[in-house]
């Protein structure tokens, strides 16, 4: 996954950034103890800083999102994506995953997005 945060932020193609992916971040990371003990609050902080700076932040939305995932919770995600007119959602969640496509957005792991799209 760091490659493709390095490719965003040198501009190599554009990062949508839901507000609300930015609190599930720091919910993730404060509510794991395995990652809490891994990553440092500042290393947290700074990359929360990055993803403002150089992504399209993107404000909650506003009417009832569509059911589409297993989850509930990831359904912003997805919606999101296709109101913006992404090309692909980058997930490791195995729910979002089996959706393979959704209209034209293609949903995909971090591994076939560095593979297919950053080193084609």
């Amino acid at each position: 996954m760091g490659a493709i945060v390095r490719a965003g932020i040198l501009g190599r193609f554009a990062s949508l950034v839901p507000t609300g992916l930015l609190e599930e971040i720091v919910g993730c990371v404060e509510g794991k103890a395995y990652l809490a003990e891994r990553i440092r609050t500042e290393d947290m902080e700074e990359l929360l800083d990055i993803l403002r700076e150089v992504g399209e932040m993107l404000p909650e939305i506003s009417k009832p999102i569509p059911a589409v995932v297993r989850d509930p919770k990831d359904d912003y995600l997805v919606a999101h994506a296709v109101m913006a007119g992404a090309d692909h959602l980058v997930t490791g969640d195995r729910d979002l995953l089996a959706l393979s496509r959704i209209d034209d957005l293609r949903i995909v792991s971090p591994k076939w997005f560095q593979e297919h799209v950053l080193t084609p």
